[in-house]
């Protein structure tokens, strides 16, 4: 029995021995290759695999890590458990980093308190595709020529020599390089115009085999003088203008900078004046500017900014103005002081005609061919009976006189004279009714007469074509108001109504200043004038001389008389006072002829009397 039992349990024995014996072994390590030398591209990517550590073990099991690095730490990273070996920070593979561009690493493998060590030498790989450019800015003057340079591009490689392109370019087409040198030069040099393009880009690329860099070149233009331009200037200016009155702006153009502007030359010298910055022209001797002696003054003006200069011309042409003078012709008139008397020209002889003497209306005729001398006309005892508030005017080679003021009261008469000394009364057959203080003039071969009192301020418009049948004419339209006192005469083919005297609503009379004109007699328009404007008057004197509608005197509704004289040349629409000095005194209900291109006034009265002078313009 106990045979049967031995050995097995002393085969087991002898193995549990056995097994203690082994455990007692030295552990050992053994390392395929602990010297790695390995040629390893620059530039790697992150985890990327460098190499495996090969070892084994007698017995239980590895580890790995990495013991040291040079020339820096952090470069790889190993797997703990298989040796594999990558790349921790891909800036230490930098070829260029290093003068020696080698890089150590001590491998520690491990087993319990046994180690071993490989050593990794990495021998990094300069590659040839890194390529650096950085942008550029150039500042050039524009219109450059072709060819002209304007940068050369660099750009760092690491081996070799880059090759340049333009990529893009705005404008297109501006600019070329040159592939090697990377030199860009002008193209096209129209397109480098600041006006049109001040600021370029040239979209440049470098490459070195499958590397490039990408930069932007900016290109800003100067901007240079290239144009100055001026014009000449033409101007209509009235004579005797005052002393720095501006002329006209001469222009001087220029693409940069501003010009400054100088007299060269004057045609009246000391005329002019120029403010060399701004380029106004001015008035420097008001006394050059007479229409009598210099009718045209030119000035040449230098417009500069160097280098270049122009020259503009300013012709200025000179308005001849009504420069009004009067002179007492004489003081004390052969006929003596009338007011309300009519002047007339009959084939060169002047006829003055009834009127006021004193307080006596009186029939007289005189005549004079001079103005100043007047001689009383034999009219025998056959004549018109003594009025004032009456029209005279020439028709058919006829003086005709026409209603008024007589002793009995107002009149609707017509007498006619073919010399002043003869007359006759004209049969008139549906005639206006008797009155004073209208107008008549002499328009469209008829004579007309308008308004007047005949007790009644009236608007009335009568015409006829003989003296003797009239007709009153259906007016349309607006009309002026009922008036006496009243001026009318003809001016540019159009009767002219001027001022008078109306009823107010409390029914007294008030004075006016209106304007109205017709071409008919039958549609009348009311002027609208723009600046200034005579004060409203009656009984005053108007008249058509020199191109113009002259309006003299009057009265206001005060009593007071006036002496201003005004004139107008487009109808009613603006007007100019005409001042002079010495001048006739004021006055109402004066006479106003014309003879020999001169203006006269006669007589007339005021608040000193009855007016005996006579008054001419030069």
């Amino acid at each position: 029995m106990y045979k049967k039992f031995f050995y097995p349990i002393f085969i087991v024995a002898i193995l549990f021995f056995h097994s203690c014996g082994s455990d007692d072994d030295p552990v050992t390590i053994t390392i395929d290759n602990p010297n790695v030398t390995i040629d390893f591209d620059e530039n790697p990517s992150r985890d990327q695999v460098i190499t495996i550590i090969n070892a084994s073990t007698n017995k239980g099991f590895l580890t790995y890590q990495v013991a040291s690095e040079t020339p820096s730490s952090g470069a790889t990273a190993i797997n703990i458990r298989t040796g594999e070996l990558t790349v921790a920070d891909v800036s230490e593979f930098d070829f260029e980093k290093y003068a020696t561009p080698v890089l150590t690493i001590t491998v520690r493998v491990s087993n319990g308190d046994v180690s071993e060590t490989a050593t990794v030498t990495i021998n990094l790989q300069d590659l040839a595709d890194e390529v650096t450019m950085g942008n550029e800015t150039v500042t050039m003057d524009e219109n450059p020529s072709n060819g002209q340079a304007v940068v050369t591009m660099s750009a760092t490689v690491d081996t070799g020599s880059p090759r340049f392109s333009i990529t893009s370019q705005s404008p297109a087409r501006t600019f070329s390089i040159d592939a090697n040198s990377g030199e860009i030069t002008i193209a096209d040099f129209t397109i480098l115009d600041f006006e049109t393009n001040p600021t370029l880009t040239i979209e440049v690329r470098a490459s070195n085999g499958p590397g490039s860099d990408d930069a932007t070149v900016t290109v800003t233009l100067n901007n240079l003088l290239e144009t100055l331009s001026t014009q000449n200037e033409t101007v209509s200016l009235d004579e005797n203008p005052a002393a720095d009155m501006e002329i006209v702006t001469v222009t001087g153009t220029t693409d940069l900078g501003s010009a400054s502007f100088s007299l060269q030359s004057e045609s009246v010298s000391g005329a002019f004046a120029i403010n060399t910055t701004t380029g106004v022209l001015t008035v420097a001797d008001a006394s050059k500017f007479d229409y009598e002696t210099n009718p045209t003054l030119t000035a040449n003006i230098s417009v500069t900014n160097s280098p270049l200069e122009e020259t503009a011309v300013v012709t200025v042409n000179l308005n001849d103005l009504l420069e009004l003078s009067w002179t007492e012709a004489t003081s004390n008139v052969a006929f003596g002081g009338v007011y309300g008397h009519e002047i007339v020209n009959l084939n060169g002889t002047l006829y003055s005609i009834g009127g006021i003497r004193g307080t006596t209306r009186i029939n007289e005729v005189w005549s004079s061919t001079d103005g100043t001398t007047w001689t009383q006309v034999n009219t025998g005892n056959n004549i018109f009976s003594p009025r004032n508030g009456f029209q005279a005017v020439v028709f058919n080679n006829k003086i005709w006189v026409i209603g008024g003021f007589i002793d009995g009261g107002r009149s609707n008469q017509i007498w006619s004279s073919a010399d002043g000394a003869t007359w006759t009364e004209t049969n008139t057959t549906s005639i206006f009714t008797p009155r004073s203080d209208h107008a008549a003039v002499v328009f469209n071969n008829k004579i007309w007469v308008v308004g007047g009192s005949d007790g009644v301020p009236k608007n009335e418009v009568w015409s006829s074509t003989d003296g003797a049948t009239w007709t009153q004419e259906t007016t349309s339209g607006n009309i002026f108001s009922g008036r006496l006192g009243h001026t009318l005469t003809v001016f540019n083919g159009t009767m002219t109504l001027i001022g008078g005297a109306d009823l107010d609503n409390q029914q007294l009379l008030r004075q006016r200043n209106d304007i109205w004109t017709s071409t008919d007699g039958i549609n009348w328009t009311e002027v609208s004038v723009t600046g200034n404007l005579f004060l409203e008057r009656w009984i005053h004197g108007a008249i058509v001389h020199n191109n113009l509608l002259w309006v003299i005197g009057g009265d206001d509704d005060t009593g007071n008389r006036f002496n201003d004289v005004w004139t107008t040349a487009d109808g009613g629409a603006t007007w100019t006072q005409q001042t002079s000095n010495p001048i006739f005194a004021p006055r109402d209900q004066m006479a106003l002829f014309v003879l020999n291109n001169k203006l006269w006034v006669s007589g007339g009265s005021n608040n000193n009397g009855i007016l005996t002078d006579i008054w001419v313009t030069n």
